[in-house]
């Protein structure tokens, strides 16, 4: 299995350009990113601003592969140590609250739709109140692992007011084969384990959570759980997870019925609570709930990072799916505390499956 990891450039950031080959003399300058563009003319450029020797500025199109990172030139918590080598130069929009939690995607994406709701799942990242380092592995064939990656890149470089691209860290991975023996159980955990590796390489001690690729967080949903693990913290509460309820379960042939097989459904849909999604959704807000309706995912929790590396190691010869960890998750003594959101019963949009399903996946 091949794989490359990168930190995304985000808005504004200084980069070194490298392997030009239409404009050589440009090689191993520097410029600021200004944006990044996916069209049919200029497919998968960067927008890159330098100041050229006469002291003009030029606005030149590069692919991804064209640029490079700085990396810090002195000693930083910001800029420097764990897992400098992926991160760069971040010092200049650096977080502390990055290292609270991680948000791990596994990001398999093999059709039009399935990129379609991957768009909808970063764009509801992208919204996220709390700051957070996103990590993200993305597998599937070539079209459809470059579109995927084309919405990473554009969200690590967008810029708004409020938030942008600098409101969160993006750190990919892009699997560019597997082998056709190896089983999608298998997969997902190799996914899994590079996820992790690439998490702890930043920051051994900041908590994960989960997100699959085609559903979408709440706005409030990272902010929730930093807000719990520093209660956790402050009160020396010491626990290897903590689960938190409230989620909105699409009913997926309804959804595909209602709105199309190649649609996926805008986050804003469920914070306005449209009136189109009658009988496509419904509120599951407690434990009991997604107990009853076999709706108890693995993503409904928040883990220490060495529970989640012990877990993987002990499936190390036995590559597990989904229900595997949620097993584990739901047999850890003493139980998980479980907490609610005091305003929201809902932070998690889920395309719903059935247990059936998850254990395929």
């Amino acid at each position: 299995m091949d794989q490359s990891m990168q930190r995304l450039p985000t808005a504004g950031e200084t980069v070194e350009l490298k392997y030009l080959i239409s404009s050589p003399h440009l090689n191993g300058k520097r410029g600021e990113i200004s944006t990044y563009v996916s069209d049919p003319d200029r497919q998968h450029r960067y927008r890159v601003n330098i100041i050229l020797e006469d002291g003009t500025r030029q606005i030149i199109a590069v692919n991804p592969q064209s640029i490079s990172l700085l990396h810090s030139q002195h000693d930083s918590s910001a800029g420097s140590g764990p897992g400098s080598s992926i991160r760069g130069d971040d010092s200049f929009y650096y977080c502390q609250d990055w290292d609270i939690a991680h948000v791990l995607i596994p990001c398999h994406v093999d059709s039009e739709r399935r990129c379609a709701q991957f768009r909808q799942c970063v764009r509801s990242l992208s919204r996220q109140v709390g700051r957070c380092r996103i990590f993200v592995c993305v597998s599937g064939p070539p079209k459809f692992r470059e579109a995927a990656l084309d919405t990473l890149r554009m969200a690590a470089v967008s810029f708004d007011k409020e938030m942008g691209g600098r409101h969160h860290q993006w750190v990919v991975i892009e699997e560019e084969t597997t082998g056709a023996d190896v089983s999608e159980n298998e997969a997902q955990w190799q996914r899994w384990k590079s996820l992790l590796s690439a998490s702890m390489d930043i920051q051994p001690n900041a908590w994960l959570m989960f997100l699959e690729n085609c559903d979408m967080y709440h706005p409030l949903r990272v902010q929730f759980f930093h807000e719990k693990i520093k209660n956790m913290r402050e009160n020396d509460i010491y626990g290897k997870a903590f689960s938190v309820g409230g989620g909105v379960l699409i009913n997926d042939v309804m959804a595909k019925t209602m709105f199309g097989t190649d649609n996926a459904l805008p986050v804003e849909l469920f914070l306005n609570g449209d009136d189109s999604l009658r009988g496509v959704i419904e509120i599951a807000s407690t434990p009991e709930t997604n107990g009853k309706g076999d709706t108890l995912e693995y993503f409904d929790y928040c883990v220490q990072p060495h529970f989640f590396r012990e877990f993987l190691e002990s499936m190390s010869h036995r590559p597990t799916c989904k229900q595997g960890f949620l097993d584990a998750l739901t047999n850890v003594t003493p139980t998980p505390p479980h907490f609610r959101h005091t305003d929201q019963n809902w932070l998690y949009v889920h395309y719903c499956c059935s247990q059936n399903g998850r254990q395929n996946g």
